[in-house]
């Protein structure tokens, strides 16, 4: 027996086959449907499935590891319940062992027994066929989950159609007192038996494999008044049992004659290994866009000045968007968050939407409350709805519109990015940037100001546009031409001189090729500013020097235009007294100017004469030379 048990402890895992026989009728009209609970200090370490309408069950086999019993020594409670449709399960009955007396007495009857009070009755037994021991399997932190259900209620149409379904997993992550939003998966239209994609549950997220975790089935609904189906509780360990049904229940149902559940939910569990670890995110890069918001200008005619803030549970704000004005569908600019602003990943977050007012106090639109989890499960289901608290009682309310997430990128820690499966994640990494190191020269840019002492300065460099005399970068360019050339300029080109007498009319129909600017038109001559020699062999300064800058150009010289000074005014003549006039010239004019046109001697007695000899010093009137 010694040798027995010692050879017991250093197994870490066990398979059990066992079976029921003669069990309790707990169904009224027939036998019942039993499954097997193993329990090892108050925590269900395995469950097997229902066999349906049976009172001699013979369940299929299962494995218990050593980490989960503690030592084959322990005490282990063996159940035997009758599955319900609605939850609320029949027990049979009971016993108690361990793994050591069942691997010695295997192939006895055990009686199981339920206990109440004082009282003591037998309702079956249970024969355990085999104990053998098994190869351990190494424990799972996460899981690929993939759920369905069948039998699900009518919920669209007034019960006339089928219902939009998708699923919901709550549980409590550590340091939270109540249970979050864990995972969702997307909803399926227009099914009443659906079968949801694979979603990843870890169970640190849960708050521990055998911690409480409800899952919640709703249906969809495009205003976002959606219809709650049913809720179950269980544990992450109960998940990956085989073969599980989990009876979905709506409290407010519950009292109705005839209801037993909202439909049968089942399970499939593998285990998984995450990418990357969720302490590793610092902050999430987002973009939010307002869709249908209310209005609320000028009464409910006009529109909306929207903006959103996201706040804490204690009412720290932390993070207030920029005003939209004037905008139903508002796209506000992208913004970050800081897990540990927001402090963690499941803390509750409220946002609000807004609408700004020059004059009067800023309108609410409508909030919800949510977390950097929930926020992040946005491709699921980007429309989270706003809703206005005191419009909620209204009957034709629906919703304020709702806050839309399009995007939300999770940043990581340097250094820690890098999850179980190898993936490293570069958080300042540019997706847009290049690949080449900084300053590195560039095959097609040259680069447009070069620097002497820049080692990656490209070959093919912009030529500088104002070279001075002691500059050693200048770049000699063979097909410029000087602008304004010069006659006693050595290096100029051997175009003539606009200001020769041998320069055509028109500078631009001379014989000089069609292409001004064109490479074999001043071969070996060096540019109009270019680096010339030190001196002249003329001794004529260059056509850039000091000595001809008032041939350049305001735009290169830098000092401003001179500007002509405007001739003297021209004294009036007879011609532009007469102008084209027909009827009055030199010869005949009109009775004002006779006095000036004509030569003959003025009438004294007129009145539109003036003798000047009579008043010298006296001025000429209006029209007199």
């Amino acid at each position: 027996f010694f040798l027995f048990t010692q050879a017991m402890q250093h197994a870490q895992a066990y398979t059990i086959q066992c079976r029921g026989k003669k069990l309790d009728r707990k169904d009224t009209f027939g036998l019942s449907d039993p499954f097997l609970c193993v329990i090892c200090n108050g925590v269900t370490i395995h469950k097997t499935e229902a066999i349906s309408n049976s009172l001699n069950p013979n369940w299929s086999p299962f494995k218990l590891e050593a980490r989960d019993y503690g030592s084959v020594e322990a005490m282990l409670k063996f159940e035997v319940w009758d599955w319900d449709k609605d939850g609320n399960h029949d027990f049979i009955g009971s016993m108690e062992s361990n793994i050591a007396s069942i691997a010695r007495g295997t192939g006895q009857e055990i009686e199981l027994k339920i206990v109440k009070g004082t009282k003591t009755k037998k309702s079956g037994r249970i024969i355990f066929q085999s104990v053998d021991p098994a190869a351990s399997s190494p424990p799972a932190y996460a899981f690929r989950a993939k759920f369905s259900a069948k039998g699900l209620p009518r919920m669209d149409k007034m019960g006339l159609g089928k219902s939009d379904p998708f699923l919901e997993v709550y549980g409590k992550p550590p340091g939270q007192a109540k249970q979050c939003l864990i995972n969702r998966t997307t909803y399926i239209s227009n099914e009443s038996n659906p079968v949801w994609e694979e979603i990843v549950l870890q169970a640190q997220t849960c708050g521990g494999i055998d911690a409480p975790i409800t899952i919640r089935v709703t249906d969809h609904d495009n205003d976002g008044t959606h219809d709650f189906i049913g809720f179950v509780n269980t544990t992450l360990r109960e998940l990956t049992f085989p073969d599980q049904k989990l009876p979905l229940q709506n409290r407010k149902k519950q009292g109705q004659l005839f209801y037993r559940n909202s439909g049968i939910l089942t399970a499939l569990l593998i285990p998984h290994t995450p990418d990357y670890s969720e302490q590793s995110i610092h902050s999430f890069r987002m973009l939010c866009h307002g869709k249908k918001l209310e209005r609320k200008d000028m009464m409910g005619l006009g529109k909306s000045d929207p903006y959103f803030i996201i706040k804490r549970e204690d009412n720290v704000e932390v993070y207030r968007s920029e005003i939209i004005k004037s905008k139903l569908n508002p796209q506000w600019d992208p913004f970050t968050l800081s897990v540990e602003a927001c402090r963690g990943l499941d803390s509750p977050l409220v946002v609000e939407a807004w609408d700004w007012d020059r004059i009067t106090k800023d309108d609410l639109i409508g909030k919800f409350t949510t977390s950097l989890r929930a926020l992040s499960l946005y491709k699921a289901d980007p429309n989270f709805v706003l809703i206005n608290p005191s419009k909620e009682k209204n009957l034709t309310y629906r919703c304020s519109g709702f806050f839309v997430v399009l995007e939300m990128t999770p940043n990581f820690h340097q250094n820690q990015g890098a999850g179980r499966s190898g993936m490293v994640s570069h958080p300042s990494a540019n997706p847009y940037a290049s690949n080449l190191p900084p300053n590195s020269q560039s095959i097609s840019q040259p680069a447009l100001y070069p620097s002497a002492s820049d080692p990656y300065q490209s070959q093919a460099i912009q030529p500088a546009l104002y070279p001075t005399m002691n500059s050693g970068q200048a770049t000699v360019v063979q097909a410029q031409a000087p602008l304004y050339p010069s006659t006693t300029d050595p290096y100029s080109s051997n175009l003539p001189n606009s200001n020769s007498p041998n320069m055509p009319q028109n500078s631009y129909n001379s014989n000089m090729p069609q292409n001004s600017y064109n490479s074999n038109m001043a071969q070996n001559q060096p540019p109009s500013y270019s680096n010339p020699p030190a001196s002249s062999p003329q001794g004529n300064p260059p056509p850039y020097s000091t000595a001809n800058q008032s041939n350049l150009p305001s735009y290169i010289t830098g000092l401003p235009p001179v500007k002509a000074q405007d001739p003297p005014p021209r004294q009036p003549t007879t011609n532009d007294l007469y102008g084209s006039s027909s009827t009055y010239s030199q010869t005949n004019p009109p009775a004002y100017l006779s006095n000036i046109a004509s030569s003959k001697p003025s009438n004294s007695n007129s009145n539109s004469n003036y003798n000047q000899s009579q008043n010298p010093g006296q001025s000429k009137p209006y029209g007199y030379l």
